[in-house]
């Protein structure tokens, strides 16, 4: 077999000058080869980290559109929670649920936290204004204490969890015992 054919005397080439048979199986197996060498070298290190760009970038931007979804969320979870609880609850000394949204407004920058904890005291029920009040002290002692004094004459009843214990209480007396520091161990 041969790779190469000379050429004639007479050609552009000059003398001695050969040209390759592309056209055997052996020099497309070898130019497939190379090629394929070329494209592990070079071109699949480069399609691996266009892909790791993209996926750091994918990261980044799910990221923060899960970070507004899950504040979002824990809002309306807020608005409507069941008990107002911090601390272990229920049988197998669980985290609540209105705790874990609670912690998730709390990790918002202070004026957006305020602002969230406004708007749920506003808008959410009675375990939801307890939330809110919980918010407030720890980042506006002021409105705290505004909201505290305009409960004087509330009668609004709260559902509150404290270990497996489930009970009712004004919201009067959890503005109360928010202010004497009953559950700052928690609310942070």
């Amino acid at each position: 077999m041969r790779f190469y054919q000379p050429l004639r005397e007479d050609s552009a080439f000059g003398e001695g000058c050969a040209r390759i048979a592309c056209d055997t199986p052996e020099i497309r197996e070898t130019n497939l080869q190379n090629w394929l060498l070329g494209y592990r070298t070079i071109m699949r290190p480069m399609k691996n980290a266009m892909k790791r760009w993209a996926a750091v970038a994918l990261v980044i931007v799910s990221t923060v559109a899960f970070s507004q979804d899950s504040i979002s969320i824990a809002m309306q979870r807020m608005t409507t929670a069941k008990v107002f609880a911090f601390g272990a609850v229920g049988f197998a000394a669980t985290t609540s649920e209105g705790e874990i949204d609670f912690k998730i407004v709390m990790s918002l920058p202070k004026e957006k936290a305020i602002a969230a904890f406004e708007k749920l005291y506003g808008t959410g029920n009675p375990q939801a204004k307890s939330y809110a009040l919980a918010g407030l002290r720890k980042l506006d002692r002021t409105r705290f204490r505004e909201l505290r004094t305009s409960l004087r004459s509330s009668d609004l009843k709260v559902q509150t969890e404290s270990g497996c214990v489930i009970s009712e209480q004004s919201l009067r007396e959890v503005a109360n015992d928010l202010d004497s520091g009953k559950y700052d161990k928690w609310a942070q």
